[in-house]
């Protein structure tokens, strides 16, 4: 299960436990039950961690090609720009036409860095969100229990 689930069975079980008369809100529930879905958060928890490092990594995969192909678009513009020496007028339009696509390219590579950066840290501020959320029902949880 995912923790998200986890999280929302352990409620579940709150809402459905004995509350204790006098005892200020204090719910009995099945122990065992519990710690199997702590556990289970706490199992999934370091494959969402592993998950959010992949995502990274593919990130820096991402602005890699990216790189490397305006690179590779830079360097044909290039190429083309050198063998286009027939009139004046036509070395002019290859530049601006060469500058075009460079400038095109290093634009599409900064969007492909931005989108993957806003990614990231999206899915680090998720993964940051349900840690503590996690961590919140957990220690209520310690809490009550002690």
């Amino acid at each position: 299960m995912r923790t998200e689930e986890l999280i929302g069975e352990l409620d579940k079980m709150l809402g459905e436990g004995w509350n204790l008369p006098l005892s200020g809100g204090k719910v009995v529930m099945d122990a065992p039950q519990a710690r199997r879905v702590l556990k289970g958060i706490m199992n999934s928890l370091p494959e969402e961690v592993r998950q959010a490092k992949a995502i990274a990594k593919d990130r820096g995969e991402i602005i890699k090609r990216a790189s490397k192909d305006a690179k590779l678009i830079i360097r044909s513009a290039e190429e083309k720009a050198k063998k286009i020496v027939e009139q004046d007028e036509l070395v002019i339009r290859a530049k601006e036409r060469a500058r075009a696509v460079e400038e095109k390219a290093k634009e599409e590579a900064q969007l492909l860095r931005e989108a993957a950066k806003k990614y990231v840290c999206e899915l680090f501020k998720k993964t940051d969100e349900i840690l503590s959320l996690t961590l919140k029902e957990f220690r209520n949880h310690v809490s009550k229990r002690g």
